[in-house]
Formats: structure tokens, C-alpha cells, sequence
């Protein structure tokens, strides 16, 4: 692509990106205000932007533009679409893509699991809510204070050792409980939260973020990584 094409383009992309970044504020004004207070400055450089090309005949080759659109402006402005409209439900692990256990499953099979697929959390869900989590973190702590070799026993069920596992009552870490409709922005503070000593560990997405909703999806630390 040569650099007048690409100069179209990307100014083309800007303003079909404009009006949907205007289209926030006309929807969802409280969340487009908290934004602006927080990136005032690239806010400002956006609109300014927009109207001088707005105002200002736009020719055929960059030497007429009144100014050019950046690849880096246009890359920032989905970002901060994004940032504003992006939920917590798009960032989750589908209900239906959950790999799960039961209170029958041994604890060998489950760490076997864990093992195999590169899982750090196996939650127990029950008419499609949440009622325990098997994590790496309270099965080291389950090795650490039995010395009779239960990983090797598969007669040793999760439900052996289900207060490992309780929602509220982990030793190791606490699991929150999120809104479809947060913004996947707000989640790093979500893992950012320490109760009682404990930092969160994982996320669970219901209809309103409340734990007794049937859960639709869950988010780990990694899936708000990427």
C-alpha cells in the first residue's frame, strides 16, 4: 500500500471510527464522561482532529490533507472504543467450554487434568451455579498437610476434601462474582482486590454478579491478560 492510499484509508477508518466513538456519548454518557476525565488529553486531540478534517477540504493525495491520520491515532482510538464498550462476558470462558468436575471425580483424575490441559482452576457447577473450585493453589495446600499419599489413592474423591474447595472459605485466595455487562476494563482491578489478606484469583460472569445467578462464562487472570 503506497503512502497516499494509506493516508486515505487510515483518515477514512478514523471517521467511520468517529461517529461510533461519538455514538458512546450519546448512549452511555456516564461511562463516556469517566473516560474523558481520566484521557482528557486524547479525548481532546480526537475531536480536535476530526474537526479540522472535517472542516477542511480533504483532496484526493496526502499533500492536500490539512493534516494526516496516523496509524497510531486510529490504532488509539479503537482502543479507547474498546475501553468503553468491550464487557466482561466477551473476555470470558463460555459456560459450555468450562471443563468442570463432581464430588465423585478422584483428586487424582482432577490433577491429572489440571496436568494435561494447563488448567489452574476446575470449578464444581451445579444447576448451573457455582459451588466449588478445585485450584492448584488448595491442592498444594491439600499435599502440604496430608502426608498419606492421596494422589496416588483414586479412591480419593474432590468431595473427600470439598472444604479445600468452598467459594468462601479458601485459604489461599477469594473468587468474585461480575456482571455480563462490566467492562472488561474494570477487571484488572477486580484481580487487583485483596479480602481478608487474600488476592482474587478468578472471575465468575452471571447476569448481574451476583454468585447465586447461573454462571455464563469465567475469567482468569490470564484471560484479562490478552
Amino acid at each position: 500500500m503506497n503512502d497516499d492510499l494509506y493516508s486515505l484509508e487510515t483518515t477514512k477508518q478514523f471517521f467511520e471510527k468517529y461517529i461510533k466513538f461519538e455514538q458512546i456519548r450519546a448512549d452511555s454518557p456516564q461511562i463516556f464522561e469517566r473516560f474523558y476525565d481520566k484521557y482528557k488529553a486524547s479525548f481532546d486531540m480526537f475531536r480536535s482532529t476530526r474537526n479540522i478534517l472535517a472542516h477542511n477540504k480533504v483532496g484526493l493525495t496526502k499533500e492536500n490533507y490539512p493534516l494526516i491520520v496516523s496509524k497510531y491515532m486510529l490504532d488509539e482510538l479503537n482502543k479507547m472504543i474498546d475501553r468503553m464498550t468491550v464487557k466482561a462476558y466477551s473476555k470470558a470462558i463460555k459456560i459450555s467450554e468450562i471443563a468442570s468436575v463432581e464430588t465423585s471425580t478422584s483428586l487424582y483424575d482432577a490433577i491429572k487434568l489440571m496436568n494435561e490441559k494447563n488448567y489452574s482452576y476446575l470449578p464444581l457447577i451445579k444447576d448451573g451455579k457455582i459451588e466449588y473450585v478445585v485450584s492448584e493453589k488448595a491442592i498444594i495446600t491439600i499435599l502440604a498437610n496430608n502426608k498419606e499419599g492421596v494422589v496416588y489413592d483414586k479412591t480419593v474423591t474432590v468431595g473427600d476434601y470439598i472444604d479445600y474447595f468452598k467459594l468462601d472459605n479458601n485459604s489461599n485466595e477469594f473468587y468474585s462474582f461480575v456482571g455480563r455487562e462490566t467492562l472488561a476494563y474494570d477487571l484488572n482491578n477486580e484481580f487487583n482486590k485483596i479480602k481478608d489478606g487474600k488476592k482474587c484469583g478468578l472471575l465468575f460472569v452471571t447476569q448481574s454478579g451476583k454468585k447465586d445467578e447461573k454462571v455464563l462464562g469465567m475469567i482468569t487472570l490470564w484471560d484479562v491478560a490478552f
